[in-house]
């Protein structure tokens, strides 16, 4: 149900604290001063609000390229090669949800590409990994091509998980970033399977705060196929 999601939310990738209110409902107070993930909380909750609201499944998510995401009251199209059964469909984004991502984009996406330029990760990938630096986005016949510095093409719609991860562009000082939307604290592509460690940690967190409590409601058991279900249900 929507209380219990935002509640998971806010104590599990938020690092509120739980507290039940004078009227025995649990609810979640100030930000907890011992809680540690707060440097990836921005990232953590935009994925989880995008993806409730969505009905992405976790890989077509997670594989994203900044350039894929709709401008607000638009529509986008997912990438065949990414989604299941190499089905290309159109996903349509809340306006809110999409605000958010951009809040992360600026801010905690944003630090993350620079301490990765600053420590030389990325110019140590390129000198050993064949990245694909862009030089351009085109359109042929309704397709969006990526093409790199090297003269290769490759249609958006048929650029798969790795290759992905391999798009890279410059930015206005000449730097090499990411593509890729979702990123690591150390400023790679999140992979997919990464996000099951932060869906679990927050789950553990959760049944923490309860315990801490002595609650006896029992702790939700949320993961990226949970919030598909949970679309469903809102719809």
């Amino acid at each position: 149900m929507p209380a219990t999601y935002q509640l998971w939310r806010n104590v599990g990738l938020g690092g509120h604290a739980l507290e039940r209110g004078s009227d025995g409902r649990l609810s979640w107070g100030m930000p907890d001063p011992s809680w540690k993930g707060g440097v990836n909380s921005g990232r953590n909750q935009a994925f989880a609000d995008l993806m409730i609201t969505s009905a992405l499944r976790r890989r077509e998510q997670s594989t994203l390229l900044e350039e894929e995401l709709p401008a607000p009251g638009h529509d986008s199209r997912l990438a065949s090669a990414v989604a299941k059964f190499n089905r290309s469909r159109v996903f349509t984004l809340n306006p809110d949800v999409l605000t958010q991502v951009a809040r992360y984009q600026r801010l905690h996406r944003g630090a993350a590409v620079r301490r990765a330029q600053q420590a030389g990760r990325y110019e140590a990938l390129a000198s050993r990994t064949d990245l694909l630096v862009l030089d351009g986005l085109r359109r042929e016949r309704g397709a969006v091509i990526f093409v790199a510095e090297t003269g290769e093409e490759i249609s958006l719609d048929r650029a798969d998980q790795n290759q992905r991860a391999r798009m890279f562009r410059r930015d206005s000082r000449g730097e090499l970033e990411p593509m890729m939307l979702w990123l690591t604290e150390a400023g790679r592509p999140m992979p997919p399977r990464g996000w099951n460690d932060v869906f679990e940690a927050a789950d553990r967190r959760v049944a923490s705060a309860l315990q801490r409590i002595n609650a006896a409601e029992e702790c939700p058991q949320v993961n990226p196929h949970v919030l598909r279900f949970t679309f469903a249900l809102y719809l």
